[in-house]
């Protein structure tokens, strides 16, 4: 496209009704691959295996326990979902804009599908960060290792923010003087509340990420 080019206002604001509507639409679907995939991750994390791979001291082994690597694998498939978002969003953009496009010819497509799985990985990124620092407090001695074994099931799913309040959370509950089995079902219910919300600011950012990137492919092909 020249780059003088320029959208009639009005065919720029339906435009952007549109692509916030497709962005809307496919939202829910990276909700559910979000949470499928925490879920499982979760689900096949047991107490005692963790506590067995902190005693090792060695990160891959902890690593595989926690299951990054499968988790990352049942994340990836949120990347179908943002390339069909960002193919959406362009063919709108070339229809009300009298574009031609063609996606198998785009070489912005075949940069979105790698930022696309950069994102993706991203998403637990900030998780992985924080264990790793529980694990650097476990090693230093100060917490037991039952104690960050617990913590690190509850930092699933969490972003860094979340993993925080959780812990304040946590504290507040010590100092009202809870009981510990009532401060770990608080803590489950406080932390199931949180990877809801997390989903939904993931399902949120990147179907209208993906969205934006469709528009914009369109002008630069």
């Amino acid at each position: 496209m020249p780059e003088e080019y320029t959208i009639d206002p009005k065919k720029a604001k339906d435009l952007w009704k549109d692509i916030l509507a497709i962005a809307d639409k496919y939202a829910p679907a990276f909700a559910t691959y979000f949470l499928t995939a925490i879920n499982k991750q979760k689900k096949a994390l047991k107490q005692s295996d963790i506590v067995a791979a902190i005693l090792t001291g060695n990160a891959a082994t902890i690593d595989k326990v926690l299951g990054w690597e499968k988790s990352f694998a049942e994340m990836l498939k949120m990347q179908e979902i943002f390339k069909k978002t960002a193919f959406k969003s362009a063919e709108k953009t070339a229809k009300i804009l009298e574009i031609p496009f063609n996606p198998k010819m785009s070489y912005s497509f075949r940069y979105i599908n790698e930022f696309s799985g950069l994102k993706i990985k991203n998403i637990n990124t900030e998780t992985y960060n924080a264990i790793n620092e529980l694990l650097k407090k476990s090693f230093k001695g100060e917490l037991t290792v039952d104690e960050t074994a617990l913590k690190i099931k509850s930092f699933i799913g969490l972003d860094e923010r979340r993993i925080n309040a959780l812990l304040n959370y946590e504290q507040a509950l010590l100092k009202d003087g809870f009981k510990p089995a009532e401060i770990q079902k608080l803590l489950l219910q406080k932390q199931k509340e949180y990877i809801r919300e997390r989903a939904i600011t993931i399902a949120r950012t990147e179907s209208m990420s993906a969205s934006n990137y469709g528009n914009i492919a369109t002008y630069k092909d």
